[in-house]
């Protein structure tokens, strides 16, 4: 009896044995089952597609992409920025306004100028038989190195220091540009040097980044500044010094070397449009030659109307100026000081329904150049609308708590979310400032605006989201602290206040100037534009938000762009935790704006946009910082919309958004007519008003690898595609691979895919698209405009190591 109870006891747990093997078979089959459904089918080497239900609906969500592309390219061809300005209707929000600076074609000009003799050209090596002599070898390690000049041009082929063999007599004060042509075939740098001693002693010397690509480049360096700093003003500059390549074995030509008088931008026409800065300070401007006057005729059709105008002058000759009003006399004044700007405004009553004639004159017994400031008459606006677009630089969506980080670094932030609209998965179109900020300004992909490096800018002939505000009649200003968001980048571009300040406090923005800035122009509706440095490295916070710093674990390799001077053991945890103090130390600052624009009953009449122009590796996938390939990190950032009069409260929006979407939907919001102008993105009222869901829910998003291309000519199709929850990346560092990014957050499980021809195919389509709408738009090819104060900014964040 017991040996039968132990046999029945022994079958029992064979069976039980038998059981869990074929639960555990039918388990992994039902997960492989799972798996080939969720994430596609996988080849022996483990690739993987867009799984095939989806492959579908991405086919048709990548027609839809091609084919609104390829009507904004058609459209570029016959498209210029004037035309699409003048084609737009009067705002109806901001009630009657008179922009003098886009009515000049109309303005009657009078008087003869005095600097229409001057030549613009202080100095020059041409490098012809009349400079065989000009330069002689400083230094070189290769004594057989010689410089060659040969049919006009310099040519050298090892690293030599040349120096001009006379003294150049070069006055400082009326340096204004310096212009080299040059070909490197490898080189990146050369550098210029000068000094007021005719031996050369005590060099200053500033570096000019090259293109290596053996093709003739003009480059036009702003060197009044940086020149007049550095050498006495009543001194003249005697000796220049110049280092054409920083490397070995490079072949280097010369075409001149010319120094170019201050006036140089107003010798041409007495009269035009431009950007003046004094004080940091930039303007837009109407520029007039002295003695010039502006006549203006037009009707006034309302009442209390305010004339409004700033005057700044090029030199420190007194200048007397006047406004006249139908033959009356309504202003005078004598400026002396041209450190500065003058701003002046009055209240017009009497003219509601008149036809006025203003007339602006300007007298000096000397040449000079007058600049007058925004000139604007404007009404009381007939609804209230403002909007502030704001960026923290390098701020990426993951590590706000909004956003579902299990740090407190965002409370007041996740407040206003609730009070508004939080996009979950809003995507930068680049990993970088500089081609990012011209894509979301000007709602195109980088490869159509044609900014892709640190030595590229925005060509005046695009049409930016402040010159379109400007133009409806708001009032545009920004305050940035990355000059790749600045004038550097050619993004200066229809603000008429523009203010720069190298790495600033995030205070200086969210208390100090900007609210100071608000309280004296908001009887007008305004855009705003902000841009702080923070979290962007060098991570270091206030001492109060160092709690979350933590260098116990594992020491790293210092980084003087990721560490500040006091952390002696940086490690990933320290640096994380530095990181989350910036965020948590620029949301207290924003607490305080946003009382203080409740305090002025700004808030429920502004569109607040919050966003970041790119992400950050934190040291996922062993890197640090913002740059390619484009992972999730750097790509993914968080954008916030508060505006209570127009505005749902407490959406959470999952669908896939770009922030080429932004300039479309602060469009639609300020009642401004889209169709003339080019717009690759998408206003998002419509997913906020859930129309249209096919659409919105099947949507493709690109972003572009720009920093992996390396001229206007270059087809390589680096960049990142996301749809539904997949992120396929195909950079040149990596193969195609496909992630699923809502459940490998960190994406560290991609897979090759076995087939890439689809994305490929739909990224040469895009960049082909994009490359003809910059083709329809760019000028001709330029001088490459460097400001050594911007670059020199730009080293100390990393940008040009």
């Amino acid at each position: 009896m017991v040996k039968k109870k132990s046999k029945m006891r022994k079958r029992n747990n064979y069976a039980a044995v038998i059981y869990l093997v074929v639960f555990l078979i039918i388990l992994i089959v039902t997960v492989a089952v799972f798996a080939a459904y969720k994430y596609g089918d996988r080849s022996k080497d483990g690739s993987t597609n867009i799984p095939e239900n989806q492959n579908v609906a991405f086919s048709k969500a990548s027609e839809t992409v091609i084919n609104h592309i390829e009507s904004v390219a058609e459209k570029a061809q016959y498209w210029t920025q004037g035309k699409a300005l003048q084609s737009l209707p009067k705002n109806p929000i901001n009630g009657f306004y008179y922009l003098f600076d886009e009515e000049l074609e109309s303005a009657i000009i009078q008087g003869q100028p005095y600097l229409s003799e001057i030549d613009p050209l202080i100095f020059s090596l041409e490098f012809d038989e009349n400079d065989q002599n000009s330069l002689v070898i400083l230094d070189s390690e290769d004594k057989q190195c010689v410089p060659i000049m040969r049919e006009d041009v310099l040519k050298i082929n090892c690293p030599i220091k040349l120096k001009t063999s006379d003294p150049t007599n070069i006055p400082t004060n009326d340096i204004g540009y310096v212009e080299i042509r040059a070909k490197h075939e490898k080189g990146k740098v050369m550098t210029l040097s000068w000094s007021a001693n005719e031996f050369g002693i005590n060099q200053s010397h500033m570096d000019i980044y090259t293109i290596p690509d053996g093709e003739f480049h003009v480059y036009l360096i702003k060197a009044d500044i940086v020149m007049r700093n550095a050498v006495d003003s009543k001194d003249n500059i005697q000796r220049l010094l110049l280092k054409l390549t920083d490397t070995d074995q490079d072949t280097v030509e010369i075409d001149y070397i010319r120094m170019l008088s201050r006036k140089k931008n107003y010798v041409e026409t007495p009269v035009g449009l431009d950007y003046q800065v004094k004080a940091d300070e930039m303007r837009k401007v109407i520029y007039t030659q002295i003695p010039i006057s502006l006549s203006y005729t037009f009707n006034v059709p309302s009442d209390n109307v305010v004339l409004s105008f700033g005057l700044g002058i090029l030199e420190n000759n007194p200048v007397a100026v006047a406004v006249d009003i139908n033959d009356k006399e309504l202003f005078s004044e004598r400026i002396q000081s041209s450190s500065k700007w003058h701003d002046y405004k009055f209240t017009l009553a009497g003219y509601s329904g008149e036809s006025v004639n203003i007339v602006f004159r300007t007298e000096s017994d000397e040449a000079n150049i007058v600049f007058w400031s925004n000139p604007v008459l404007y009404a009381k606006p007939r609804e209230k609308f403002n909007v502030i677009f704001i960026i923290e630089d390098a701020l990426r969506a993951d590590h706000l708590s909004s956003y579902g980080y299990y740090r407190n670094t965002t409370p007041i932030k996740d407040a206003l979310a609730k009070k508004g609209i939080l996009f979950k998965n809003a995507f930068s179109q680049a990993t970088t400032t500089r081609p990012s900020v011209p894509a979301y300004m000007t709602s195109l992909y980088p490869t159509a605006t044609g900014v892709w490096n640190f030595n590229q800018r925005l060509d005046d002939n695009y049409l930016t989201l402040a010159e379109v505000m400007s133009n409806q009649g708001f009032q545009t200003t920004a305050f940035t602290e990355n000059p790749n968001a600045g004038p550097v980048a050619g993004l200066h571009q229809g603000y008429d206040y523009l203010f720069e300040q190298d790495q600033g406090p995030p205070e200086w923005i969210y208390r100090d100037a900007v609210v100071e800035w608000i309280e004296n122009n908001r009887d007008r509706n305004f855009f705003l534009y902000l841009h702080l440095i923070d979290p962007h490295g060098v991570y270091d916070p206030p001492e109060e938000y160092r709690m979350w710093f933590d260098d116990s674990s594992e020491e790293l390799d210092s980084d003087e762009y990721v560490d500040a001077e006091w952390v002696s053991k940086p490690t990933k945890e320290g640096r994380i935790g530095l990181y989350d103090g910036e965020i948590r130390n620029n949301d207290q600052w924003f607490s305080v704006f946003l009382e203080k624009l409740e305090e002025m009953d700004l808030i429920d009449h502004t569109l607040i946009v919050f966003t970041a122009d790119h992400g950050e590796f934190l040291g996922e996938h062993d890197m640090w910082g913002h740059r390619p390939p484009s992972y999730r990190q750097v790509l993914n950032v968080p954008l916030i919309m508060h505006y209570p009069k127009g505005l749902p409260k407490n959406r959470v929006v999952t669908q896939n958004v770009q922030l080429i979407d932004i300039m479309p939907t602060i469009l639609d919001l300020a009642q401004i007519d889209k169709d003339p102008l080019l717009l690759e993105g998408q206003s998002l009222v419509p997913l906020i008003n859930n129309q249209d869901m096919d659409f919105w829910n099947n949507r493709i998003i690109v972003s572009e690898e720009a920093l992996n291309k390396y001229g206007q000519d270059d087809t390589s199709i680096w960049g990142s595609i996301f749809y539904l929850d997949n992120h396929i990346l195909h950079s040149p560092k990596l193969k195609t691979i496909h992630y699923n990014f809502m459940e490998d957050l960190e994406e560290e499980q991609g897979i090759i895919v076995k087939n890439p021809d689809e994305y490929i195919s739909f990224f040469n389509a895009l960049q082909l698209n994009n490359r003809n709408i910059r083709i329809s738009i760019s000028k001709e090819e330029g001088a490459i405009e460097y400001d050594p104060d911007a670059l020199e900014q730009l080293k100390a964040l990393g940008y040009l190591n």
